[in-house]
């Protein structure tokens, strides 16, 4: 739940006739409880359903003993919760979301039944003007502004269109600012067994899963065992980290504000030297770019290219020098010769440590090449157009309840240096052990997120995928799901501004992602290079013009692949 607040000084209008309209119109309860989004002012109020009963009036009540309704103008009964609810209205969505921005990706479409969002007022002085008079239709506001100018405050409420089966209840209460979650589940709660109306209602976290699972918490045990000693000795270096890193990080920012951040061991080299070659052959700037090597190799390797380069050395504990076989596995998130030395725990140390330096901050992944400089989006003279918000994320693109509301892709995001990020980035770099257990640093950053935007008034932007922001930075989601918008990228027939980036995220391992980067003409390295310590010199690895190579006929390409064989089985040619 979101906290917005309104700091500007608004006159009333106190028409007693259109407030007393407003607060007693005759309306059906599941017309009034049947809308998405839920803006609540003052208190957070009201009962509401997500998605429409198809039962009528008598027909719910001859099913449902000890029901009885409210009769002619009392909707709102002021005996029962006139202390909650003074009166109701719709605002057109669109215009509530440009208005009020809370920085989810709103991707789920305005349509009939999701086209408008109820607003609840909790008080006569809260209520709108509105010059509609007939008490037979629930006033509706072409614009948001009109529908909330007598509010000082407001809650935003998020809950999914037609969910099935769910019920939403407001209580009048000592506020809280968090969503407490029931569901009917068996006696056991890792059960099998999906959730049914025989069983009884159970608290659960927002994880919890229809068929009864929900994932583990991490053991006590792990941070005393495995994070534990890293954290702290972590800790205890951070003071010789930071004297270390500093040049650097003046060197790398310039006389400007801003490092791009990213990390890499030997094993994704091959990565790395795609990202610096594409970025030369387009004429961009990588002064900018500091980068985290987490092995000797990749230390040589960065000083041989003239990038500069942060040594790991041990300070981030024993780091792997080989890449990942999939995302997730030990070498990315897990236990590694019996140490917690994960990629992961790598991008979570080097982001705080430039944020804590008091730089504005690009982290991204190697898994990206650039078509125009991305730090010209997120330049403050370009906020008028983004928004002023504290991080900036790539829409995952991924809708599942682990990543909700945000789904940020922690693989390319940018952080405004502020007290609000150093202090959620103090917090996350403690966190190991949930990054262990969840094997996914992306999920428990998400959570802080939340909790941060509602406890420290964090702002945070993710931009859409389907929005034309987020389309400026497409990704490994609009690579394997949106064919059409695929099929313009690579005939260069976009209608919208062109691409900043293309990150090859959702791909199962590297050789995946070179395989489907050289179908897109996006590979610049030369196959000698690949790999192979003591890499030569930039001018002898880097392909100014690479040319497109077809490997799987069902994946994006520049050219049909038609003659190559799919990657899934059965699939037909992308053209």
């Amino acid at each position: 739940m979101v906290t917005i607040t309104n700091v500007s000084s608004n006159s009333r209008n106190n028409n007693a006739n259109n407030k007393r309209f407003l607060s007693s119109c005759l309306i059906s309860p599941i017309t009034l409880l049947s809308h998405f989004l839920v803006a609540v002012f003052a208190f957070q109020v009201g009962v509401f359903f997500g998605g429409s009963m198809q039962q009528s009036r008598d027909g719910f009540t001859s099913s449902v003993t000890g029901v009885s309704f409210t009769s002619g103008m009392d909707v709102f009964p002021r005996q029962s919760i006139g202390q909650l609810v003074a009166g109701a209205a719709l605002v057109d969505r669109s215009s509530f979301i440009q208005q009020y921005d809370i920085g989810v990706p709103w991707d789920i479409p305005n349509k009939a039944g999701n086209d408008q969002v109820m607003l609840l007022f909790t008080h006569p002085d809260t209520l709108p003007a509105t010059a509609t008079t007939d008490p037979r239709k629930l006033p509706m506001f072409s614009d948001s502004q009109s529908a909330t100018q007598n509010c000082l405050e407001m809650q935003v409420v998020l809950i999914k269109p037609e969910r099935k089966g769910q019920c939403v209840s407001i209580v009048g209460q000592w506020e809280s600012f968090h969503v407490h979650h029931f569901t009917r589940l068996p006696p056991a709660k890792d059960s099998n067994n999906a959730v049914h109306r025989k069983f009884p209602m159970q608290y659960v976290s927002k994880y919890q899963q229809p068929n009864g699972r929900s994932p583990g918490l991490p053991a006590a045990q792990t941070l005393l065992d495995d994070y534990g000693p890293i954290l702290k000795d972590y800790l205890e270096r951070l003071p010789s980290i930071l004297e270390r890193l500093k040049p650097l990080a003046q060197q790398a920012a310039g006389s400007g504000n801003t490092i791009v951040v990213m990390v890499c061991n030997f094993g994704q080299s091959e990565l790395f030297l795609n990202f610096v070659c594409s970025a030369k052959a387009r004429n961009l700037d990588l002064s900018r770019v500091l980068l985290f090597a987490t092995d000797d190799e990749m230390m040589a390797l960065a000083e041989t290219w003239g990038v500069t380069a942060f040594a790991v050395g041990d300070d981030f504990g024993e780091m792997p020098k080989k890449a990942a076989r999939a995302y997730g596995d030990k070498v990315f998130a897990g236990v590694f010769e019996n140490e917690l030395s994960c990629m992961m725990m790598a991008k979570v140390y080097c982001v705080q440590l430039i944020n804590m330096l008091g730089y504005d901050l690009l982290f991204q992944d190697v898994d990206i090449v650039w078509y125009k400089n991305p730090l010209e989006y997120f330049h403050a003279d370009n906020i008028p157009t983004i928004g002023d918000f504290d991080l900036y994320f790539q829409d995952d693109g991924a809708r599942s309840s682990r990543y909700a509301p945000y789904s940020p892709n922690t693989g390319f995001y940018f952080v405004r240096h502020n007290a609000r990020t150093e202090y959620l980035f103090s917090v996350f770099l403690r966190m190991g052990d949930v990054i262990q257990q969840s094997g996914s640093h992306q999920s428990a950053l998400t959570t802080l997120l939340a909790d941060f935007a509602s406890d420290r008034g964090l702002k945070v932007k993710v931009l859409g995928r389907d929005d034309p922001q987020g389309q400026l930075f497409p990704g490994g989601f609009h690579y394997h799901n949106r064919k059409e918008y695929m099929k313009q990228f690579a005939s260069n027939t976009l209608t919208t501004e062109k691409p900043y980036i293309f990150h090859m995220s959702w791909t199962h391992n590297k050789d995946n992602k070179q395989k489907f980067l050289q179908q897109m003409g996006d590979w610049y390295v030369k196959a000698e290079c690949v790999g192979v310590e003591g890499v030569p010199p930039m001018q002898d690895c880097c392909i100014r013009e690479p040319e497109v190579q077809c490997h799987y006929r069902d994946k994006p390409s520049r050219k049909p692949c038609i003659d190559s064989p799919p990657i899934d089985k059965g699939k037909n040619s992308f053209w």
